[in-house]
């Protein structure tokens, strides 16, 4: 303990509230909070005999401590949450799954559009779910169309009424073909509300229309037609038989148990409504150790809740929780009513905890296993390609241009052999002109490195939060979708740089696909059905098409904007003043004459130039 912790020891206040714990870097390592603030700290510094090994490990990085004073628990226990999101400290138990759970969302409007989306808006459309099983949401939204004929593109109606050709989706009778003008608002509205029927379980009419259209069509030798309805009905028996019963009392649950084995933990959860498991989920929990099941458990009901949009009325928990009654009040407060929390000790409800807890016992097997592979892939590398340390992060790059014209680089990111998409980066190549891949290559390199070094300068300084950092950490191994010439040209920028990252490159056949590694000079192939490979070959794939989506979406996008200028009367100040106003290229294209008209120095007749332009 150093001197500036022990004055502020003293200054701890008899007040509930959070603290965070720093290293000598200033990064957060753990959050905690506390009834009184004075006394749970000070804990941390006193006698470790009682302190578990996890614990004392963390205090001998406790560099210093701050704390913020809260009103109350409930308080302290908000902040906490959102602290340990924001700063994933090290030593406390994390929730690993970040699971956005969808809804399928109906918009307002004389055409309401139905679709999938992540995230519940304040739009005044109307939210069905969540769906605790994206696979699900998908086959219910594919029904809808089906049976109610709504459509899926991204036309605007009625705006775009009449101005295309219908698609596929309606010469296949999926879609009522809103495009053609057939069907009036009043009739589509209609087929939106019996899709609202069925999404709030109201089935029972719907089977019996669609059951007497199906006799009807077939006494009248419709077979087709009849067919149709038959199969209808058969795909709303497949959506409605993904739950099954479990208890008879309609609930609204959340059962929650987990399974333990040394350093490693697993949350298992049944989402039971109206009598019904709606699904089931598994989560690995980071920094578990040989932490308590109670504490394992209170991390995980407050991560996993704080930014849910489906907290139940009732959870139900293997073992008993220290903070149980304000997690409740919390969570009640959440949710706009009461919310209980307890922990079944006899009859049905111990009885579906212990198949719970035996489901966690087997995902967590399963997370060991593919642990196991991970590590035995992560180990063949390193030891076949003669790599200093395991490549737990592997960076790839790969450069995409037209005839050298909008150049771009891609960069990906795969943390223990899985794709960590958050991480990927895109550049466009700045110093380079023409088909120029190898200097292309170089660039993005130097530019990667050299913004992960300044971060580092700037952590170590105390002047940037490592979390806040946009290119740390450094890779484990840097690959390029290239041969032996990228690589050497690559290998000697980081030489004159001073940088020292091993550096592969994956070589690739006739078709495109890789065929082995190089260092620049040596190839390293392995069998085609071998975990390496396969690891390559998918990271070929995924660098391949980042670079490729974001070469083609900022070529469109070149297009777009240069044929504005084609227009006659639209310089680069017009330009500049329909996409300040539109936001886009895209929404000036697709705007309306008065809509045009709106933008300050476009008269009539340049706005009508403009829509001619793109509604031929």
């Amino acid at each position: 303990m150093n001197d500036t912790t022990r004055e502020m020891l003293k200054t701890l206040p008899d007040r509930p509230g959070v603290y965070l714990m720093r290293d000598d870097k200033g990064t957060v390592i753990y959050v905690g909070k506390a009834k009184i603030l004075k006394n749970r700290v000070r804990q941390y510094f006193q006698s470790s005999k009682n302190q578990t090994p996890k614990v004392r490990a963390m205090v001998e990085h406790i560099h210093r401590f701050e704390y913020i004073v809260t009103d109350s628990e409930t308080e302290a226990l908000m902040l906490e949450c959102n602290l340990i999101k924001k700063y994933n400290p090290k030593y406390n138990i994390l929730l690993k799954d970040d699971k956005h759970y969808p809804f399928l969302k109906i918009t307002k409007g004389l055409y309401p559009k139905i679709m999938m989306v992540r995230k519940r808006e304040r739009d005044n459309a109307k939210y069905f779910g969540p769906y605790l099983n994206a696979n699900i949401a998908r086959e219910t939204l594919e029904l809808l169309r089906k049976l109610f004929g709504l459509y899926s593109c991204s036309r605007v109606f009625p705006r775009d009424c009449g101005k295309e050709r219908p698609c596929l989706y309606y010469h296949m009778k999926q879609c009522c073909g809103v495009c053609t003008g057939g069907i009036t608002p009043e009739e589509y509205q209609q087929n939106v509300r019996r899709a609202e029927d069925f999404l709030e379980g109201k089935t029972g009419d719907l089977k019996q229309e669609f059951t007497q259209e199906m006799y009807r069509a077939s006494e009248n030798m419709e077979f087709e037609k009849a067919a149709r309805y038959r199969d209808r009905l058969r795909n709303m028996e497949q959506i409605t038989e993904k739950q099954k019963m479990l208890i008879n009392v309609k609930k609204e649950q959340d059962y929650i148990a987990y399974a333990q084995d040394g350093e490693e933990a697993c949350v298992q959860v049944f989402f039971v409504r109206d009598g019904k498991v709606l699904g089931r989920e598994h989560y690995a929990m980071n920094g578990a150790g040989t932490a308590p099941g109670a504490e394992i458990l209170s991390g995980f009901v407050k991560q996993f809740y704080h930014d849910s949009e489906m907290i139940p009325k009732e959870i139900l928990l293997q073992e008993e929780i220290e903070d149980r009654e304000e997690i409740a009040d919390w969570l009640s407060g959440l949710r706009g009513s009461k919310v209980s929390i307890s922990v079944p000790q006899r009859g049905e409800g111990r009885a579906i905890m212990e198949m719970v807890r035996s489901n966690a016992l087997q995902s967590l097997d399963n997370i060991r296993s593919a642990a196991n592979k991970t590590k035995a892939l992560l180990l063949e590398l390193k030891e076949e390609l003669h790599l200093p340390i395991l490549p737990r992060r592997v960076e790839a790059y790969d450069i995409s241009n037209t005839g050298g014209a909008d150049s771009v680089g891609g960069m990906v990111v795969f943390s223990d052999g899985v794709p960590l998409k958050r991480a990927y980066r895109k550049f466009q190549i700045k110093s380079i002109e023409g088909p120029d891949d190898y200097g292309s290559m170089c660039e993005v390199l130097f530019r990667r490195i050299r913004h992960g070094m300044e971060e580092q300068q700037q952590v170590e300084a105390g002047t940037l939060e490592r979390e806040k950092a946009k290119f740390l950490p450094l890779p484990d191994l840097i690959l390029l979708d290239g041969g032996k010439g990228h690589v050497n040209a690559v290998a000697e920028m980081m030489r004159e740089q001073g940088w020292s990252i091993p550096l592969l490159g994956m070589v690739k056949d006739d078709r495109h696909r890789t065929r082995a590694i190089t260092n620049g000079q040596q190839e390293f192939t392995f069998g085609i059905q071998s975990p390496p490979f396969r690891f390559f070959a998918q990271v070929q794939e995924e660098v391949h098409r980042h670079a490729i989506s974001y070469h083609k979406n900022l070529h469109q996008k070149k297009q777009l904007l240069s044929s504005l200028e084609e227009i006659p009367g639209i310089g680069p100040a017009k330009r500049k003043a329909l996409l300040r106003h539109f936001g886009s290229a895209g929404a000036v294209k697709g705007a309306e004459i008065e809509q045009l008209c709106q933008v300050s120095g476009i008269t009539r007749e340049l706005a009508e130039r403009i829509y001619q332009k793109y509604h031929k």
